[in-house]
């Protein structure tokens, strides 16, 4: 019987929604039949949210809240640093935890085996550390949450999990050791550190694959990321070349110079993007779908290209070179023929 209930409060209703409790949510709202208030509360609205608040709210006021870059600009200062190799990454990590020295950190990974592995490695390096994710008990989540809030741990290390409805004093620094998914997750996981007018950092790993998309989420999150500049020399640390994808944006599709998809390069006779829209098929600069002479590349008459593959010069060249193929392969198959016993 929960007709008691005056104030019904649903908080980070978009993460329940993906962990699967809508269900759950709408059953206990359901079974609350006196009048009441109901406050929702959600980081993102998702259409399925917004239909549990028109289902379960009557004449509610939506407030939006635009303040996280603020906060972010004003208290937090965000860095990056950009390794060369995504198996160098864990000795960056170890390199930069040794510099920083935090009193009291978070390092935040994907996935479970990630922080099982850091775990593993920071306890090695005999660095006072926990680890939280959710093949873990709430009892043994709640243990590890103690001994970090008391200073008996230094670090955490952590998947999203605890990146949202945590709140902990005078965390100094956040390290992602991924990069966030997108920008939601990003501010999730950097707001662990600057609460309640304190001061903290926070640094992005970036390697491999990754460097796309920490370009694309720096774009995203409109607010200044610097490179980070320690007390000493990173041995895998490169820069991050933003310039380049910069100018690839789109690239998939025929935009700008893809290996796949795009164009040959700067020299006409060059041979990249030689599947879909370089030397091979065309040579054409621009990249994309094109006419049936010059391959797949985007320019529609083939003959106009010099370098083309099956263009209209060329065909009479092209069908001896397919005939001579064809007669090196009869002799090939005769000479294989003689030396084939049964």
């Amino acid at each position: 019987n929960l007709d008691w209930v005056k104030f019904l409060v649903i908080d980070e209703a978009d993460t329940m929604l993906e962990m699967g409790f809508i269900e759950d949510i709408e059953f206990i709202i359901r079974s609350i039949e006196n009048k009441h208030q109901t406050a929702l509360f959600s980081a993102t609205f998702p259409p399925p949210i917004v239909q549990l608040a028109k289902k379960y709210q009557t004449q509610a006021k939506r407030i939006m809240i635009h303040e996280d870059n603020k906060i972010s600009e004003e208290k937090l200062e965000q860095y990056y640093l950009c390794v060369n190799s995504e198996r160098n990454k864990q000795d960056l990590l170890i390199e930069l935890i040794e510099d920083i020295k935090p009193e009291k950190g978070i390092i935040f990974c994907r996935t479970k085996s990630d922080t099982n592995r850091i775990h593993k490695v920071l306890r090695g390096l005999e660095i006072k550390a926990v680890v939280i994710n959710g093949d873990m008990s709430q009892s043994q989540r709640d243990r590890s949450m103690r001994n970090f809030m008391d200073k008996r741990t230094q670090i955490i290390v952590a998947t999203d999990l605890l990146s949202r409805g945590i709140h902990v004093e005078n965390v100094d620094y956040i390290i992602n050791y991924n990069v966030p998914k997108n920008r939601d997750s990003y501010f999730h996981r950097i707001g662990r550190t600057a609460r309640i007018g304190n001061k903290g950092k926070a640094i992005t790993i970036v390697a491999g694959r990754e460097t796309r998309d920490f370009a694309e989420l720096k774009r995203e999150i409109k607010c200044k990321v610097s490179s980070f500049k320690g007390k000493q020399i990173y041995r895998y640390e490169i820069p991050l070349d933003e310039g380049s994808f910069a100018r690839s944006r789109g690239r998939r599709y025929g935009r700008g110079g893809s290996p796949r998809y795009g164009r040959g390069g700067p020299n006409r006779n060059s041979s990249g993007g030689r599947r879909y829209g370089g030397n091979r098929y065309g040579g054409n600069r621009s990249g994309g779908y094109g006419g049936r002479s010059g391959g797949s590349s985007g320019n529609r008459e083939g003959s106009e290209n010099r370098s083309g593959y099956f263009t209209g010069e060329n065909r009479n060249n092209s069908e001896k070179t397919r005939s001579g193929n064809k007669d090196n392969k009869k002799s090939q198959y005769k000479k294989r023929s003689r030396k084939t016993t049964y």
